[in-house]
């Protein structure tokens, strides 16, 4: 028995096909989402949908997002434990399309069945806040009309500082 070439049975996207894969836009980034500057596939919930496995993890999650958004119940916290690479940021953007709303849910290709199954007729829209742990680190103030913003006191020189690099999506209410 002769083994296929992997090419003849999992086919590349186009842009590795074409040679016009950038590295740097593979990372997903939740806060260039929010701030509406991501590379299309990311941006575009419809896009972002069509290349995204739905695994059975984030299936769950996504059900009881669908769930605490309409009142029916879900966790009211989740936190996302896998190791570098483990899809933490694919997932929250999974969710943050989902509870933005922005696209009908006919057109996110996985998400009529995780509807249908929760017994959610259309896709509840959320206010939604992101936090970019890089973005407030403590050696990174920012400027907000004047005043210097810092996640953390300056240090003491006696008092160890730890940063804490993570990012947060919270959907906070429907809308």
């Amino acid at each position: 028995m002769t083994l296929k070439p992997w090419r003849e049975i999992a086919v590349p996207h186009e842009d590795v096909l074409k040679g016009t894969f950038q590295q740097a836009e593979f990372a997903a980034d939740l806060s260039r989402v929010h701030d509406g500057t991501a590379t299309p596939e990311y941006q575009n919930p419809v896009l972002f949908y069509q290349r995204t496995f739905i695994t059975e993890g984030m299936r769950l999650l996504l059900d009881s997002v669908l769930k605490r958004l309409t009142g029916q119940g879900g966790d009211p916290v989740i936190q996302l434990q896998t190791a570098f690479g483990g899809g933490k940021t694919h997932t929250m953007l999974a969710v943050y399309h989902l509870a933005k709303g922005n696209a009908p849910a006919k057109d996110l290709q996985g998400i009529p069945p995780i509807l249908d199954k929760a017994g959610i007729t259309e896709l509840p829209r959320a206010n939604i806040a992101v936090l970019d742990g890089n973005k407030l680190a403590p050696n990174m103030p920012q400027k907000r009309g004047g005043v210097n913003v810092s996640s953390m006191p300056p240090a003491h020189p006696r008092r160890r500082q730890y940063s804490h690099s993570a990012s947060f999506l919270i959907p906070l209410q429907r809308q």
